[in-house]
């Protein structure tokens, strides 16, 4: 576990906390981030309640898992979490390889070995930083090649593409 004085460095242009002050609790999403100056890697950020960043406690267990659907010949990435084997530390995002600013975590986390977890708290407070291990490192150089090989798509046929997806397997399980 990495203490939450760590220096963090947003290599994207817009503010990412300002971003994530938009959004409710109970989200993730990913940025490229430079980590106590260990260079800039894509960084998972996970927004949740402070009594449930608590319930991490001094050695979580954590699984993460990533899986590519084909909806509608779109290809669409969703990576899940789960802490704790707990249904509320139970957290999802989405990437879409098309989007220049997501090409990186293909990169990423088809070549890191471990993969940082930031916990903010509803008042915006970085919490704690979890290292994990990069369990879905194959996953990604397969992800890549599949959606390196498909169709072109436009941002909203995948905003559409996720829908879909959403209606059909409204909570996806581990």
């Amino acid at each position: 576990m990495i203490k939450k004085e760590e220096k963090l460095e947003n290599i994207e242009s817009i503010n990412l906390m300002e971003f994530l002050k938009n959004i409710p609790c109970g989200y993730m999403v990913m940025d490229s981030v430079d980590i106590n100056g260990t260079g800039y890697k894509t960084t998972i950020f996970i927004k949740t309640q402070t009594k449930l960043i608590k319930r991490l406690g001094y050695s979580p267990t954590i699984e993460i898992r990533a899986g590519i659907l084909n909806i509608d010949s779109i290809p669409v990435l969703n990576i899940q979490l789960r802490i704790n084997m707990s249904d509320r530390l139970h957290f999802e995002g989405f990437l879409n390889y098309m989007t220049e600013n997501e090409l990186p975590a293909f990169k990423d986390f088809s070549t890191i070995d471990n993969i940082n977890l930031v916990f903010v708290n509803e008042r915006m407070e970085i919490v704690t930083i979890v290292k994990v291990k990069n369990d879905i490192k194959e996953d990604f150089k397969r992800f890549s090649e599949i959606a390196s090989q498909s169709k072109t798509w436009s941002m909203s046929d995948f905003d559409e593409a996720k829908a879909k997806l959403m209606n059909r397997y409204s909570v996806i399980e581990l």
